[in-house]
């Protein structure tokens, strides 16, 4: 555990936090962090059952769709350039858009554009050996089918958008969605183990992905993870998602009008909240009093992620490199509410 402020320190008790993780089984690192004072960092279990190989600090996780954040915010970065707008028509990018209704940027950044999945396990050997990779897919497999429904109707979760606004990151910017984020995000916040999970990228500290079976704990299926595009590939560690955070918190990246746009219940889903730019926007109440939190889960293959921020203070990130989510969500809701009773 590291921290200067010790007054909240001992509020957090690190063996609470520990009782916690080891009690509910959790597999993997956590990171709990308040303004810019790490209250705790550490990891449970194994990063490699196999050699009983335990986690470290540095120790390098897929975070599934805790991706969407970083592609919402290069979009945005573009948009505060003047390099495109978020009414923009995604037909002004792509061509053989025929769909009845239009479909802007905003529809696809706030998850209600209405355009459907496309399933992630399909056979795409061929448009993955493509060289116009994203161009392939957006026109052979994801505008394919009909709209759900008028963009703007309503909230649908769509890693279809997601992939599509990786596309018009590299239209727009004129390199490749990994490129971008190296020079304006990773660079920029000393995200130091953090990239895009190419199939044949050797990383550092790169835990084994698990699933959890029947019980039973197995390798996960092998997938390349340009399927999942801008929508889910990335990796990262626990702490380069908390130097994330204070970016966002800072307006390190962008200003603070867009940062409200990406904070901000752009599409409703419920009465706690919605879903802004690649973020999932939230309140609650403690004393009379409302908080906000904004968050984004992530899973997959070998991964179950969350990285919340609640009152733009206090971060709460885990990431397990198993796909369980019962596991995951009981031990990140008991820490949630530890943090919520000792910290607010």
């Amino acid at each position: 555990m590291k921290t200067s402020n010790q007054g909240v320190a001992v509020m957090l008790n690190q063996k609470e936090i520990s009782r916690i993780c080891q009690s509910s089984h959790f597999n993997g690192n956590v990171l709990i962090a308040k303004g810019k004072e790490i209250l705790f960092q550490g990891g449970f279990g194994l990063s490699d059952i196999a050699n009983k190989k335990s986690f470290t600090n540095e120790s390098v996780f897929r975070i599934g769709s805790i991706t969407k954040q970083f592609t919402a915010l290069c979009i945005l970065q573009l948009a505060e350039q003047g390099r495109l707008h978020l009414d923009d028509p995604i037909h002004h990018y792509i061509d053989g858009v025929d769909y009845e209704h239009v479909v802007t940027i905003h529809h696809l950044l706030s998850n209600c554009s209405g355009i459907p999945n496309f399933d992630p396990f399909g056979d795409y050997a061929d448009v993955l050996a493509s060289d116009r990779f994203h161009e392939r897919m957006i026109k052979e497999v994801i505008l394919k089918p009909q709209l759900n429904f008028t963009p703007g109707e309503r909230f649908e979760y769509s890693s279809s958008g997601f992939f599509i606004l990786t596309y018009i990151i590299e239209i727009v910017s004129g390199i490749t969605y990994d490129m971008y984020l190296k020079e304006n995000v990773f660079s920029a916040l000393g995200m130091n183990h953090s990239g895009f999970h190419f199939i044949d990228t050797n990383i550092d500290q790169f835990v084994c992905l698990y699933e959890l079976k029947n019980n039973q704990i197995t390798e996960a299926m092998k997938i390349n993870m340009r399927i999942a595009s801008g929508a889910g590939g990335m990796y990262s560690t626990t702490y380069d998602l908390y130097l994330w955070g204070r970016g966002l918190i800072e307006n390190r990246l962008i200003s603070d009008v867009y940062s409200k746009l990406m904070f901000s219940n752009q599409t409703p889903i419920n009465h706690t909240g919605g879903y802004g730019y690649g973020i999932l926007s939230t309140h609650f109440e403690k004393g009379n009093i409302s908080h906000t939190c904004i968050s984004h889960p992530g899973n997959g293959p070998g991964v179950f992620a969350q990285n919340m921020i609640i009152d733009l203070d206090i971060q709460i990130i885990l990431i397990s490199n198993i796909n369980d989510k019962h596991i995951f969500h009981d031990c990140f809701n008991q820490l949630n509410d530890l943090v919520i009773e000792k910290l607010l």
